[in-house]
This record gives structure tokens, C-alpha cells and sequence, in this order.
């Protein structure tokens, strides 16, 4: 497959190789659901072949969050999400959202209550440098087998428990404020602690009894507390 050769920023040798084969994979352009895997909305193509939801207009994969069900749910840099089966070979997708069901660089994400919740945030490139965003969605773990045999879009619907007012409205979020002084796309208060206005979410961890869904806001150096049966903050 891909080998990676010389040292890292720290003077320790990279991994050599990474083993597989791509005769395995699912190199395809549709989903099962017959969408477009990756669209950035301007390309022409057929209306039977573009994502319900949203694009998916840069799908590298950020931070992929394995459940104990073998699903893996596959947060997208440009937004949207896919789930796949682990245990499938080639990863069959059972689960497909467009970036403005799920939006992008969410990083961060722990099961519990039967459900994951995970995270939207901001792109760690320079990209994301006037971009706010501290979102949490849930989805039922336990929903996605019936999408093997009968795949459907943005199915099972995901639960936004919290969207931050303050959101710019990149990346896919739109729920963002917006007023007739600013449009609400980019915040430009820069990163300095106690200084700027931004919001990342990133990073979470689940509490040991399974009540508490704790995710870390990593400019703001916040951390924000939700109950993972009532999904209140």
C-alpha cells in the first residue's frame, strides 16, 4: 500500500509501511445509496447522484471513532460523515450524511447511553483560522444494521444536541448568528486565550458510569459537561 520513509519533527524514524492490498477496497465514486461519495456542489452531475444534505466537498477523513458495534464513524474535513463496518471487507459504508446534516472537522467523539456523540469544529489548517464552531451531535449506535441491506441517507437522523450562537457559518454549519453587520462566515479575533471569541470542540471523554459526556473546547480552554440520557447541557 503506502510507505512512509525518513524521521519525524522529532528525530524518530517513521513507520516503514502499512500494510493491505487494494484489490480489497471499495475504490467507487457512489455510495450504497448511489450518491456521490465526495461533491463540492459545483461540479455538474446528475440530480439522482448528489448527496441529500448537504456536500461533501473535502473527505479527508479527520478522526475515525470506532463502537463497540464495529461501526466506525468517519468525520469528513469539508463536512459530512460516513459510518462504516469494521468488520466488512471492503469497510461497507451504512451510514452517509452531507455537511450540512454533520459538519466538518469534528474531531472527538465516545459511545455511550447506546449512542455516539461526537463532535463539529474547526479546520486545523489556515483555512480555519476565522473559523468558530463548538457543535455536539448523538446518533443511535444500534440503528445503522438495517442501512446493510436497504441503504438510506442522513438515516438514522442525528440528534444536534448543541450548536454554540456564536458559530460561524463554515464548513457546512448554517445555524450560525447572523445580522445585517456581519454575515456571520468568519470570526477573526484570533487564538490567544481570554482574547479571542473563537470556539473549537475537540477532544471528548465519557464519564465512568456513563452519564456525562465531557467535551473540550481547545481555544477556549473550557470544558463543556452534557448528560447522555437527556442530552441537556
Amino acid at each position: 500500500a503506502t510507505a512512509f520513509y525518513g524521521s519525524n519533527a522529532f528525530g524518530n524514524p517513521l513507520i516503514g509501511s502499512v500494510g493491505g492490498s487494494y484489490a480489497d477496497a471499495d475504490t467507487g465514486n457512489l455510495t450504497p445509496a448511489g450518491k456521490r461519495k465526495e461533491w463540492d456542489c459545483s461540479e455538474s452531475i446528475d440530480d439522482d447522484k448528489k448527496p441529500l444534505g448537504g456536500c461533501r466537498p473535502n473527505n479527508v477523513p479527520i478522526c475515525p471513532i470506532p463502537s463497540t458495534k464495529n461501526n466506525a464513524y468517519v468525520t469528513l474535513g469539508g463536512g459530512g460523515l460516513f459510518v462504516v463496518k469494521l468488520d466488512e471487507t471492503p469497510m461497507l459504508i451504512v451510514g452517509e450524511y452531507g455537511n450540512r446534516i454533520v459538519s466538518g472537522a469534528g474531531c472527538g467523539g465516545v459511545e455511550a447511553q447506546g449512542s455516539m456523540f461526537f463532535n463539529g469544529g474547526v479546520s486545523a489548517s489556515s483555512a480555519g483560522a476565522t473559523q468558530s464552531t463548538f457543535i455536539l451531535y448523538a446518533l443511535d449506535d444500534s440503528k445503522f444494521d438495517a442501512n446493510v441491506n436497504d441503504p438510506k441517507e442522513n438515516t438514522p437522523f442525528p440528534s444536534q444536541i448543541f450548536n454554540d450562537e456564536t458559530n460561524t457559518n463554515t464548513i457546512g454549519n448554517f445555524y450560525g448568528k447572523v445580522t445585517s453587520d456581519d454575515p456571520g462566515n468568519s470570526n477573526d479575533s484570533g487564538q490567544l486565550p481570554n482574547q479571542t471569541t473563537r470556539r473549537d470542540s475537540h477532544g471528548a471523554a465519557v464519564t465512568l458510569d456513563g452519564k456525562y459526556i465531557h467535551v473540550v473546547d481547545r481555544i477556549q480552554n473550557v470544558v463543556e459537561v452534557f448528560d447522555a440520557i437527556t442530552e441537556e447541557r
